[in-house]
């Protein structure tokens, strides 16, 4: 059997990784729903002004979402018109200015 190299973990050093990592995830989804809100298609503004983040269970991520009962229409389309896409786009150019590339 392999020997392995065995590494003592560091409770400060992996909290503060995670908690670097969160304030990281929590900057990204605010820049994200703010390019989100700068593009979304605007009739009334209620769209615009429904987006938003929230954190998910116990740090494991973050949702950006619109509240509105036809946002997800808007941002994926029908068959009757095409998707605007205003949440995956604001998300990528969040992702291009916080971490220096798109996804």
């Amino acid at each position: 059997m392999a020997k392995g190299i065995i590494f003592k973990t560091n409770p400060k050093a992996v909290g503060a990784i995670l908690k670097l990592h969160q304030a990281k995830l929590k900057e990204f989804a605010q820049k994200a729903a703010e390019i989100s809100k700068r593009l979304a298609p605007v009739i009334s503004g209620n769209l615009k002004r429904s987006i938003d983040w929230d954190e998910l269970e116990a740090g494991r991520g973050v949702i950006i979402f619109t509240a509105t009962g036809y946002g997800g229409w808007v941002e994926i389309g029908t068959s009757k018109f095409e998707g605007r896409r205003f949440i995956a786009r604001g998300v990528n150019l969040a992702a291009k200015e916080i971490l220096g590339k798109g996804i």
